[in-house]
């Protein structure tokens, strides 16, 4: 990869953005486009948390980017947007269309979920993070890592992600889990039909424990790309392939061989 002509090179803030995250912007400019296709951009979406939302055992950063799983419980009103007993927080960007990714450090969080939602899913008692219920999630139960459908799908990762690369691709239906350490493919959701608002979906489980969003270089831009006929395959999809699971979300000259089918 040519990094020093990637758009976002050269700002101060480019050396919190892991070179997988920069590789996989890069590959998607790597396909080309079908004919009478019309481009489409993918937005390295700069995703900050909504206060609004947070269980009130959360603790977010100044910035909104960092949450921590805190000890004491705060008093927060009971707005209808907060979650009122699972430890969970939302992003603020409302995604209607358009395809976006961002990156999250997940560090040596033990219990950690991550995903979308859709906007209007339960807030209020016990929620069930399954497509069924408006959640496409997956999940770190301590060396265990899981699709969150119903039911579940272990995850066979040979490594342990440090950050994690979230990808929606809203009109294909698609959402995926890439690997920041490695690059590798985590997981891709059968498509899916969607309608009105996704949001980013972030929910820790034990204290002093914390997920961060990582930056990306100011101001957030779009970064033309050529997709592959409507989209990125998913589990379920047609057309041309994302990288194999166990291919690094590197630039070729044509999409790999294709993403495992989920059960």
């Amino acid at each position: 990869i040519n990094i020093n002509s990637f758009p976002f090179q050269g700002n101060s803030r480019s050396s919190s953005v892991s070179s997988v995250f920069l590789s996989f912007l890069s590959v998607f400019s790597c396909w080309s486009l079908p004919p009478n296709a019309h481009p489409h951009t993918l937005s390295a979406a700069n995703v900050t948390l909504d206060p609004d939302t947070a269980y009130r055992f959360l603790v977010l950063s100044e910035d909104l980017k960092r949450v921590t799983r805190g000890t004491t419980r705060q008093d927060l009103p009971d707005n209808p947007e907060r979650f009122s007993h699972n430890s969970c927080v939302l992003g603020r960007e409302r995604f209607t269309s358009g395809r976006h990714c961002w990156e999250v450090e997940v560090g040596e969080a033990t219990v950690w979920y991550l995903g979308v939602c859709r906007e209007n899913v339960r807030r209020k008692w016990e929620i069930s993070e399954s497509p069924t219920d408006g959640f496409w999630a997956v999940k770190k139960d301590y060396d265990g890592y899981y699709a969150l459908t119903s039911p579940r799908v272990p995850l066979p990762l040979t490594t342990s992600p440090s950050r994690v690369v979230v990808y929606l691709d809203y009109e294909a239906g698609d959402v995926s889990f890439y690997s920041g350490t490695d690059g590798s493919h985590i997981y891709t959701f059968p498509r899916a039909a969607f309608s009105g608002t996704l949001r980013p979906f972030f929910r820790l489980y034990y204290t002093n424990q914390c997920l961060t969003i990582c930056p990306v270089p100011a101001p957030a831009q779009e970064t033309p790309v050529n997709p592959p006929g409507l989209g990125p395959a998913s589990a379920t999809g047609e057309g041309d392939p994302l990288p194999g699971a166990d291919a690094p979300l590197l630039p070729q000259p044509k999409p790999g061989p294709g993403v495992p089918p989920a059960p």
